[in-house]
């Protein structure tokens, strides 16, 4: 969500070499002397409306109308939501995000940005997208033909499923795991960032009945390379990995 990002952009501009803002505004819900964004009433009907039905594949009509006869796509879209978050915690990030107004942090913006909106995104309207170029400075827009994620799976020159649908990126953390390396190790060998959030419960969050998140239980040496090459199954396919 934008307003996290741009809050994070300008907060810690040290740690922040550019910007990309797809298909999001700094502000969702309109207010005055903000025109281009969604009324409150269209905002609660969308939140519970996702919160209701969340995990049947509830607006991929929304996100992908080009695709509303594909029945793979629409069931990928059941699975994503359900494997992502239950509707009590997507209502709550909803009606976090509908609150925040990243407005007053636009213009302070220095590092380079790139908008990309879809003209006709049914979801957030492009001229959130117009906002967000004209009020960031030196912000770069880009405005395709499209409506949200119909566009990316268009231009998506891989193939959707097998080896060759990974990036480069993603073949990396496999020859790795295939390697022995842990989950912990892995983001030092990749050179990403091992800073993680606090789990810690805060006493506002215990006060509002929000548990800390659990601990997980350490995984014995090789679990992460053994759950993969029990995936696979396919030991040729992971020595090859291993050799490139």
């Amino acid at each position: 969500m934008p307003p996290t990002a741009l809050s994070f952009c300008h907060s810690h501009l040290p740690r922040c070499l550019a910007l990309v803002l797809v298909g999001t505004a700094a502000r969702f819900k309109t207010a005055p002397g903000y025109t281009c964004g969604i009324p409150e009433e269209v905002l609660r009907l969308f939140v519970d409306t996702m919160t209701a039905e969340w995990g049947t594949g509830v607006g991929f009509d929304l996100y992908a109308p080009s695709l509303s006869e594909d029945r793979r796509a629409r069931a990928w879209w059941s699975t994503y939501q359900r494997l992502a978050a239950t509707p009590g915690a997507v209502a709550a990030s909803l009606e976090m995000h509908f609150d925040l107004d990243a407005r007053p942090l636009l213009p302070r913006i220095s590092v380079p940005t790139l908008v990309l909106h879809q003209r006709h995104d049914l979801v957030v309207p492009v001229e959130c997208g117009r906002y967000l170029a004209t009020s960031i400075p030196h912000a770069t827009s880009r405005l395709p033909q499209g409506t949200a994620i119909n566009q990316l799976r268009q231009s998506r020159k891989r193939p959707s499923v097998g080896w060759e649908s990974l990036t480069a990126a993603e073949l990396d953390v496999v020859r790795l795991i295939a390697h022995g390396m842990t989950n912990p190790r892995s983001p030092l060998a990749l050179r990403l960032s091992t800073d993680r959030p606090d789990t810690r419960g805060t006493r506002d969050d215990q006060a509002r009945g929000m548990s800390a998140a659990p601990r997980s239980r350490p995984r014995p040496p090789g679990a992460d390379s053994k759950l993969m090459r029990d995936c696979l199954q396919d030991q040729d396919l992971v020595s090859a990995l291993t050799r490139r």
